[in-house]
């Protein structure tokens, strides 16, 4: 234990003449040699305390040996004084310190030293601390009051550097209004704060005082707010049928801000004449727009919701027969949930015989069943088909290689009578079918509602259309595309848990940044490579990642050049750099095939693979894979967000049929894709996903019904148009000697010219 406080009369006091001529001794005071010093300004200033042993050892010089004041001195530099500095002192203030000093220290001084030492705590009267300067802290300081009446904001600056730990605050800084007061504080700034508990303590360190640190302004001078209705060139447009309209906003553009602005409407199908329905202003995100609108546009605005009421939509009830052409296909829903046409007479297509052409279908549609959900959807299919007086079925009639070419054939043929929807693909063909007039035209078919969900869910009917025109279309949940599978086992030697990826994802911070951090782990501390990849989808997958494009579409549905794009160019950087520094083949054989990526992977050379979502279905190359791994959707950049490019096999039906024909046809296939009743919420992709995936169960849960979720989706329209190979000329080139800028130039003009003839 420390010992605060010794004093003589605990000395045992030896007495006898002998003992005291034969032994010598010494004895002091050890408060007598203690030096203070001071330092700083009065309140805020510091006193110290310490032992000056050298001049103790020195008044005893004579009187013990020199050995024991060599003893005595290691003994004594170690003795201190508590508390070792005292802050914020003020002149005339007393301050006291205590001795740290064990007894058995003192015992050593008595015994071995034969030094006797006494003490006691020490209390000490500071003085002559300089005293602190006032000073005005606002002297130097300028403050403006802009902006408009209502949401004004202070702006207040030093123009000096010798106070520059503080910074200016104002209170009620965003919503001032001409009139009231506004205070302005002196504060410290983050920086400083980080040393200095108070301004105060900040000045005092330079030797001032602030007189105040507040300051209080009258507002004034603030422009008024210009009264703004955010509706004044928004109106509503109504099509459809009476009880089953859709409603959408038009704007005739003479609202200079329109474009700020993101207009909802409330139920805006299912509408009847004289519904009363609601349109909401807000921005982009969501966010009520008065205080962006105050604060950037000097605008008031008057409201942000505004009703409206529908009318003339038609009504079908006892219409003029004339009024829609005989050889026209027309049908509607009535009040008893049967289709009927223009007369009321129920749906009758006389027992046409409808092909969906495929390449891998048997031709029947129950020929198994594997669960409830088959059962009901083969007795809807049966229900319909014997209520509207049709049959349809799914049969293989071309393959995968020919099937654009056996549609161009069939479609420049006269029709043959028989029933066609054509199954298709990505292929050079296709957009040259669509310009070329062997497509019909779906928007002109009355049975097709493309604002149903089972279109908007995949938009493949936005894909392949032309302006106003679609050519063809899909129904159901979009396939899941490009994303990054992930081996766990690699990733664990790595020091990596596979958790934090998909905690990423879920969290919108699954990015590049976090990606090449992942990859740079991975190289660091195992032997594997960190990526494998076809490089074009992967090149692809990264431009949409940020919020680029190759070609996009403009609000009049025409087609424009997006390569140049600073989204887009980053993007194309970026994985010029991912693949130069990760994916790299040390092992692969020279005359290694275009998928020896797939073998990489199989083979745990690589810790990331970025592949389509089918890879790790059954049937495909990962479900022989012989460790466990994961699937997540591609990084977002820097200016864009999670997406994945939607690509589906889409149908069509020939050119060369009547418009009543391809209005029947349209009819059947539409009710062939309908939800089954009584299983509206069930997803058949998903099931399969979860039935036949071979990915773990965060992919399944959260991966994947993010890829074909609608805030997820895209399309892409470089695929749509003629004579533009966007592989061969742009995505395939990309490596680490590509000069894109000049790549970029050299594709420019020829893909210029054929969004010429498309448009």
């Amino acid at each position: 234990m420390k010992n605060p406080m010794r004093r003589l009369s605990t000395f045992a006091i030896i007495t006898g003449t002998v003992l005291l001529a034969s032994c010598s001794r010494a004895e002091v005071n050890m408060n007598d040699f203690v030096e203070f010093d001071l330092d700083g300004y009065d309140a805020f200033g510091t006193c110290s305390a310490k032992l000056n042993y050298r001049a103790l050892l020195r008044s005893v010089d004579g009187k013990i040996k020199d050995e024991q004041v060599t003893a005595a001195r290691k003994i004594l530099k170690n003795v201190k004084l508590t508390p070792e500095q005292i802050e914020k002192c003020r002149n005339g203030e007393k301050v006291e310190f205590e001795w740290d000093i064990t007894d058995e220290e003192v015992g050593k001084l008595e015994e071995d030293c034969r030094l006797f030492v006494t003490f006691s705590d020490i209390e000490y009267e500071v003085s002559d601390l300089k005293a602190l300067k006032e000073v005005d802290v606002f002297d130097d300081v300028v403050i403006e009051i802009y902006g408009y009446d209502s949401c004004g904001t202070v702006y207040s600056y030093s123009r000096s550097y010798d106070l520059s730990g503080l910074e200016y605050v104002a209170s009620g800084d965003g919503h001032l209004k001409n009139g009231e007061t506004v205070t302005i504080t002196a504060q410290l700034n983050s920086v400083y704060a980080q040393a200095y508990k108070s301004p105060e303590e900040y000045l005092a360190s330079l030797g001032l005082k602030p007189i105040t640190l507040t300051k209080t302004l009258k507002v004034e001078g603030l422009s008024e707010l210009a009264e703004y209705d955010p509706f004044s060139s928004i109106n509503l447009e109504y099509d459809g049928l009476n009880g089953e309209g859709r409603a959408y906003i038009y704007t005739d553009w003479t609202d200079d801000y329109y474009t700020y602005w993101n207009y909802e409407i409330e139920n805006w199908s299912g509408l009847a004449n004289g519904d009363v329905i609601t349109v909401k202003v807000t921005d982009y995100q969501g966010n009520d727009i008065s205080e962006y609108a105050a604060n950037n546009l000097g605008l008031k605005v008057t409201g942000t919701t505004k009703q409206f009421t529908v009318s003339g939509l038609m009504s079908f009830g006892g219409i003029d027969p004339g009024t829609i052409s005989p050889d026209d296909f027309f049908c509607y829903l009535n009040d008893d949930g049967i289709y009927v046409d223009q007369y009321g007479n129920k749906i009758d297509l006389g027992g046409m015989q409808i092909v969906v052409r495929d390449w891998w279908s048997s031709g029947r549609l129950d020929e198994w069943s594997r669960n409830e959900y088959d059962e009901a959807q083969y007795a809807y299919w049966d229900e319909m088909q014997e209520l509207y007086n049709f049959t349809i079925e799914k049969t293989a009639i071309s393959d995968w290689g020919s099937v654009l070419e056996d549609f161009v054939n069939y479609a420049c043929a006269p029709d043959d009578g028989k029933n066609y929807v054509f199954t298709l693909r990505s292929d050079p063909l296709l957009p040259a079918a669509m310009i070329n007039g062997l497509m019909y035209d779906l928007s002109t078919l009355y049975p097709l509602d493309f604002s149903e969900y089972k279109f908007q869910a995949n938009q493949m009917h936005e894909k392949y259309s032309y302006g106003d025109h679609i050519f063809c279309m899909y129904a159901g949940s979009p396939e899941p595309r490009t994303g990054i599978y992930f081996n766990k086992e690699i990733l664990e030697k790595a020091g990596i848990d596979y958790n934090d990826i998909y905690d990423l994802q879920i969290n919108d911070m699954w990015t590049w940044d976090a990606f090449t951090d992942l990859c740079d782990t991975v190289l660091k501390k195992t032997k594997v490579n960190a990526l494998s990849c076809n490089e074009g989808e992967a090149t692809l997958a990264a431009v949409f990642s940020n919020g680029g494009s190759l070609i996009d579409k403009d609000y009049y549905g025409e087609f424009y050049y997006n390569v140049d794009s600073q989204q887009t160019m980053d993007a194309l950087e970026w994985a010029q750099k991912l693949y130069a520094k990760y994916n790299r083949h040390p092992d692969a054989p020279r005359d290694a095939a275009w998928n020896y990526y797939q073998t990489e992977f199989l083979n745990g050379k690589s810790a990331f693979l970025i592949e389509q979502e089918y890879a790790g279905t059954r049937y495909n190359y990962l479900s022989d894979a012989g460790f466990d791994f994961g699937f997540v959707m591609f990084p977002k950049g820097p200016q864009g967000s999670l997406v994945n490019i939607w690509d589906d096999m889409i149908v069509s039906i020939p050119a060369n049929y009547s418009k009543k024909k391809a209005g029947q046809i349209a009819f059947a296939w539409n009710l062939f894709t309908e939800p089954v009743p009584g299983w509206e919420d069930f997803d058949q992709v998903l099931a399969d996903a979860w039935w036949y995936g071979y990915f773990d169960d965060r992919a399944k849960e959260e991966t994947i019904p993010m890829m074909m979720s609608l805030g997820y989706g895209t399309v892409s329209y470089h695929d749509v148009i003629p004579d533009l190979n966007a592989y061969e000329d742009l995505l395939w080139q990309i490596n680490e000697d590509t000069d894109i800028r000049k790549l970029e130039q050299n594709i420019k003009s020829s893909w210029q010219n054929a969004l010429y003839w498309v448009n």
